[in-house]
């Protein structure tokens, strides 16, 4: 199945982030994954510290479900959001989108890292936090 020309948006299974980003770095328009943050890992070596920029969120995020039964011990009823926290450390990782985009629109939530590829091209925007 094909991507749409624009933006994405994936959440890939966890237990397959790598080949879901793969794919992602090949699309070559904006592609934003979110995915539990590995930085050690082998893919996220080789396929997001060498061509995506990423949002480390500070602090695990939390995520909204709606009950569909009562819940009288914690004084919930059906029909309720509540928002539970990730098990795990999550970012989201951008494809073709520039580091000042990712910054002006994430920032707020986590930490931005460039790409290396920015870094070896000699980007003093680095140092200013632009």
């Amino acid at each position: 199945m094909s991507w749409p020309a624009i933006p994405v948006f994936i959440n890939p299974p966890f237990d397959d982030c790598a080949s879901w980003l793969e794919r992602a770095a090949r699309h070559g328009r904006e592609v934003l994954a979110l995915v539990p943050c590995q930085p050690g890992s082998a893919y996220w070596r080789r396929i997001v510290w060498t061509c995506a920029s990423a949002v480390v969120f500070v602090g695990r995020p939390k995520f909204g479900h709606v009950l569909d039964e009562d819940d009288p011990e914690r004084g919930r009823k059906a029909g309720d959001i509540v928002a539970t926290q990730h098990p795990t450390d999550c970012a989201v990782v951008g494809f073709g989108i520039g580091r000042a985009k990712m910054l002006r629109v994430w920032s707020s939530a986590g930490v931005v890292v460039a790409p290396v590829r920015e870094l070896a091209n000699g980007d003093s925007s680095m140092a200013e936090g632009t």
